[in-house]
């Protein structure tokens, strides 16, 4: 061989060798441990720039456990930032701090990064993705001014809808933000969890609010309006018509929206009739049921008078017997007669007492118990066929 073409293949040799990347770049951090702590961070650094935070964060574990240093549990928060796990990455920043060969500046840097961190941990941050310059972003009720500033809210439901620069298709998602993370919107949604409404052609709205929240983009170019699956209700003005809708959105099919002015008429006004009140007042009832028992009870408070008075005379006409043991006051059938006076008053008496009790009792509980009363409303119809009563009398 040449001693030209010798060199030149030594040459290339070398170079190959020294662009070569370290063992294990390619994959994942080998099982039985071949790849030296060194190696290992230097497969993480570039995964940063791709933005592989999750596969740089193994290989800086790796390291980690091969020789602990400061340096790789610095890098580790850093792999945990850009996944969006802040209090993940703020906690790590600090055990950085006290790992060996922690130095000066890597523990001053450290605790700056978790400084930046803290007011975050109780909050929801958003960091929009990039998209095509004119897009428009509406989070909640409020346009973005700047999209690529991170959107701090508080944790819970929030929604952001997107309008592309041709502002012929609108996109909203929802989503419960957790307390602590940054996510990326919008959102990655599997297939199947998105519909779309087609937006009509003839009485298109002009403002449009979904679920309560009002949309201040321009929707009168709006061909359709990407949701997630399931029920949404839409608000829709066109001029002095308005309407409200509620969409059921199915999983990668179009729904048609009608038109606001095609609404269907609401239903004629009818009486309202509002549900009975309770009253104070329980009118005469009471008292002539009173007035009644009272009657019933003196008739019989007075028949048991007279009986009483007739058993006395019937005892003292059998006391009057003569020398032989003869009753001389009363005969045998006068005897039975006044038996059969007695026993009719006692009758008498003991049905009017229990009629007259019966009665104010009665009256007592009619007085206890709630009572109702008429009532009368006057009926103004609302936008969109309902009903509010106003001025009800009682």
């Amino acid at each position: 061989m040449p001693r030209r073409l010798l060199f030149i293949v030594v040459l290339l040799g070398a170079v190959m060798l020294f662009m070569a990347p370290p063992a294990g770049a390619q994959g994942e951090p080998p099982a039985d441990g071949s790849v030296s702590a060194g190696d290992a961070y230097k497969n993480a650094r570039p995964l940063f720039d791709q933005g592989e935070f999750q596969r740089a964060l193994r290989w800086l574990e790796y390291a980690h456990r091969k020789k602990p240093r400061a340096a790789y549990v610095f890098a580790m928060g850093r792999a945990y930032e850009g996944m969006g796990r802040l209090q993940q990455a703020h906690d790590t920043y600090l055990l950085s701090r006290t790992q060996p060969g922690a130095k000066r500046a890597v523990v001053e840097q450290a605790e700056n990064e978790a400084k930046r961190l803290a007011p975050l941990l109780g909050r929801a941050v958003l960091r929009l993705s990039k998209q095509p310059e004119g897009s428009i972003y509406q989070l909640d009720g409020a346009l973005v001014a700047d999209p690529t500033l991170d959107l701090v809210r508080d944790p819970g439901p929030h929604q952001l809808c997107l309008r592309p620069p041709a502002g012929d298709r609108l996109s909203c998602w929802k989503r419960e933000l957790p307390a602590g993370r940054r996510l990326t919107w919008p959102p990655v949604s599997a297939k199947g969890l998105r519909g779309r409404i087609e937006w009509p052609q003839k009485d298109a709205p002009q403002l449009v609010s979904i679920d309560g929240v009002a949309l201040f983009l321009d929707v009168r170019s709006m061909v359709s309006l990407g949701l997630a699956v399931g029920e949404h209700t839409l608000a829709l003005t066109a001029g002095d018509s308005k309407r409200e809708v509620t969409v059921r959105v199915l999983p990668d099919q179009a729904v048609a929206l009608p038109g606001v002015a095609s609404a269907k008429a609401p239903d004629p006004v009818k009486p309202l009739v509002p549900p009975p009140t309770l009253s104070t007042s329980a009118g005469a009832g009471p008292w002539i049921l009173t007035g009644l028992g009272v009657t019933a009870a003196g008739v019989g408070v007075a028949l048991m008078v007279i009986r009483g008075a007739e058993v006395d005379d019937f005892d003292l006409a059998k006391q009057d017997v003569d020398d032989h043991g003869v009753v001389q006051g009363i005969t045998e059938n006068e005897a039975n007669a006044t038996q059969d006076r007695i026993n009719s008053l006692t009758t008498g008496g003991v049905v009017s007492l229990s009629i007259g009790g019966a009665a104010i009792a009665s009256a007592i509980i009619w007085w206890a118990l709630p009572r109702v009363s008429s009532t009368t409303a006057t009926v103004v119809p609302l936008a969109g066929g309902g009903m509010l009563s106003v001025g009800a009398a009682f």
